[in-house]
């Protein structure tokens, strides 16, 4: 049943605006109060609906109040306003805060809030309005000048919306929404060098934000001034992913710390786990497994969140209570089997990838996990097994196909290992971890049949194979020294330890001295892969 709010609230409000007290601004479109209702609320968690309930109910006896003064008044429609908008009671919500800002139009926050509501309906021209009554009442906040923006670029008004950006980030320089959108404006006047620009500091900003990797590898690709930037173009595009940039507002931060109830409470921090914020994601998942101890998805991605904190004890603790609550989750033995290998503990790590596999066939991260635990313990057989399952499930998933290569290498099968990294050579030829690894085959594989110094050379001479990683130095080395050129080979070798050592890879340094005096003892390389290697490439893929 709807409940209105008491007759006396009429009665109140036009005391306030017909002479018994003084007129505010006109802060909204018609300057009058409206009554507000209560929607039906029988969909909503108990806890929702005794929170709302009761804040309408501390509104309803604020109402009831004698000599009830409009500052008041007007913060506790604002507060009901914002409950509302907590749970996306538009309708509600809009009364709620159109009476706030006209009881108290000295706050910003009443007509900010409405502005959102009206841009999340599409009613640009009515979110514009009140942003710029907002911005009327705070006009230094770069908050607001970029939610101004962002409805002005909706509306097409571009140079407007890109003046409030600019004036935004040299604010405030953290704005990575702002810098995405001054990318996003810059790319559509296929101004791609800003766009890229504005696209990186974005991504400077927010790592997490996985999509704008896409935006880098369109604007790179169209700039196409060399190789290297087809390269840039290839890398940003493999790493593309579905995480936004998204605007650190404090104002919505506000609104959405209102929420209450397991449900939507996980859902807000499953939104801030994406968003790379795991520490205030762990506080929310935590209320969640104290409000319903029994919600076994709560528990894995606290679990979850808890193991990119480095809370490895407390992420162990939280997976073992869902596996408890849920033993076929094949997420958390896939996890738990990644925290024992990082605990270097082999046996419970490939006691629960197993586990997952059982429960999930298809889980691909757990194939690899277990592959890439077996290479370690030189089952190679069985590690081929599973990378080769990864390909079959993830096709496009290169670092599964590189590391089958390595698994075949390490089995003394050169053949097998050149032919896996040919074809990913032919698909991805401008990716180094691909391109370096195919050289050591050719150059130094102890298998002569397999050696192809001719190929390497053609490979490494092509515009976009130009790189100063030691890696890439360190293959040149090995060819020139496999041509019996040792007096390149040595400058090579030179240059990859230099370049090893401006990147404190100290240990790596000391194995390619080792290779240096076999060069000036004029002896090629024949161990083509190595752990300094290996542990690059782990880091990259």
């Amino acid at each position: 049943m709807k409940v209105c709010l008491n007759s006396l609230l009429i009665i109140v409000l036009l005391c306030l605006f017909s002479g018994c007290g003084s007129n505010p601004k006109d802060s909204t479109a018609n300057n009058s109060i409206r009554p507000l209702q209560l929607p039906e609320l029988y969909l909503a968690e108990p806890e929702v609906k005794e929170q709302i309930q009761a804040e309408y109910d501390k509104l309803t006896n604020l109402i009831k109040q004698p000599n009830i003064d409009q500052a008041t008044l007007g913060k506790a429609f604002g507060h009901m306003g914002q409950i509302f908008l907590a749970y996306d009671l538009t309708e509600q919500a809009e009364i709620a805060l159109s009476n706030a800002a006209i009881l108290m139009p000295e706050e910003f926050r009443w007509p900010y809030y409405l502005g959102y509501l009206y841009f999340t309906l599409g009613r640009y021209e009515r979110a514009l309005y009140f942003w710029k009554r907002s911005k009327q009442i705070k006009p230094k906040d770069p908050i607001i000048w970029v939610r101004m923006a962002e409805v002005l670029y909706e509306m097409g008004q571009i140079k407007q919306a890109k003046k409030l950006l600019q004036k935004a980030i040299n604010k405030e320089a953290y704005l990575a929404y702002a810098h995405a959108l001054l990318g996003q404006i810059a790319y559509a006047n296929r101004d791609y060098r800003q766009a890229i620009k504005h696209f990186e500091q974005a991504l400077k900003l927010q790592p997490q934000a996985s999509s704008l990797h896409y935006s880098l590898g369109l604007a790179y690709r169209n700039l196409g001034r060399n190789n290297q930037d087809l390269q840039k173009s290839i890398l940003h595009l493999q790493k593309r992913g579905p995480v936004k940039v998204h605007l650190e507002d404090p104002y919505l931060s506000e609104v959405s710390r209102l929420k209450t109830g397991p449900r939507l409470l996980s859902s807000r921090a499953s939104a801030l786990m994406i968003q790379g914020q795991y520490a205030e994601a762990e506080k929310l998942f935590e209320q969640v497994v104290r409000l319903d101890s029994t919600d076994a998805l709560a528990f894995l991605n606290l679990g979850s969140v808890k193991m990119k904190l480095g809370k490895t004890d407390e992420a162990i603790a939280a997976l073992i209570r869902c596996l408890q609550l849920k033993s076929s989750q094949s997420v958390a033995h896939m996890l738990l089997g990644r925290i024992y290998s990082q605990k270097n503990e082999p046996k419970m790590a490939e006691k629960h990838y197993r586990a997952a596999l059982r429960a999930d066939p298809q889980n691909d991260e757990a194939h690899f996990g277990l592959a890439s635990l077996l290479r370690k313990q030189s089952r190679y057989e069985e590690a081929l097994l599973h990378f080769k399952r990864v390909l079959e499930i993830t096709p496009g998933y290169y670092p599964a196909r590189v590391f089958l290569a390595v698994c075949y290498m390490q089995d003394g099968k050169y053949a097998a290992a050149r032919k896996i990294l040919q074809e990913a050579y032919n698909v991805y030829p401008h990716l180094r971890v691909i391109r370096d690894a195919l050289i050591r085959v050719l150059v130094a594989s102890p298998d002569k049949k397999v050696r192809d110094v001719r190929l390497a050379l053609k490979i490494i001479k092509k515009p976009f194979a130009q790189s100063n990683h030691p890696e890439t130095l360190e293959a040149k080395a090995m060819i020139y020294a496999e041509l019996g050129q040792f007096d390149e080979a040595i400058r090579w070798q030179k240059r990859a330890i230099q370049s090893a050592q401006s990147r404190k890879r100290t240990d790596y340094a000391g194995y390619l001295q080792k290779n240096l005096r076999n060069y000036q003892k004029h002896l090629p390389c024949r161990i083509p892969w190595q752990e300094f290697y290996e542990a690059e490439l782990d880091s990259k893929l």
